[in-house]
């Protein structure tokens, strides 16, 4: 099964994850000093706008960290990087995304498409989740 759904995404140009088939910028997981939140902030939108989507978090040493999307994708973006210094709203009882995002702190790299269907999204997004087995799902 994991072979037909590695061909069905390459087919349609989800795999592999490269800056040929995506959107791709780099963001400093670390807490922010003064005016520093406001500019990654900015960072984001100026890559990612209003559109929504599913993107990868990868590690520097190009490991799969997080697989998601975001209806739009600015917002669940910025809340990753606010989880990594401070619980977020939306975050689960036992602050799930904080204790993650703070331990995964450093310069990421995010690969992102637009896909505009919520539906396509998520089946991207488990799809991607069951092929490439990022840490998040691990992380208890």
């Amino acid at each position: 099964m994991k072979k037909d759904i590695k061909t069905f995404l390459k087919n349609i140009e989800i795999i592999p994850i490269d800056k040929k088939h995506w959107n791709v910028f780099n963001i400093n997981h670390i807490k922010p000093i003064k005016d520093e939140q406001e500019k990654i902030r900015e960072v984001i939108i100026n890559e990612v706008g209003n559109l929504s989507g599913v993107y990868i978090y990868k590690d520097k040493s190009s490991k799969v960290l997080y697989v998601g999307k975001g209806n739009p994708l600015r917002n669940r973006l910025y809340m990753h990087y606010r989880a990594s210094f401070e619980p977020v709203s939306g975050d689960t009882k036992d602050k799930r995304w904080h204790r993650f995002w703070s331990v995964h702190k450093g310069k990421l790299t995010i690969y992102w498409k637009n896909i505009k269907n919520e539906t396509e999204q998520k089946i991207i997004e488990l799809m991607l989740e069951y092929i490439l087995s990022p840490k998040f799902i691990k992380f208890k």
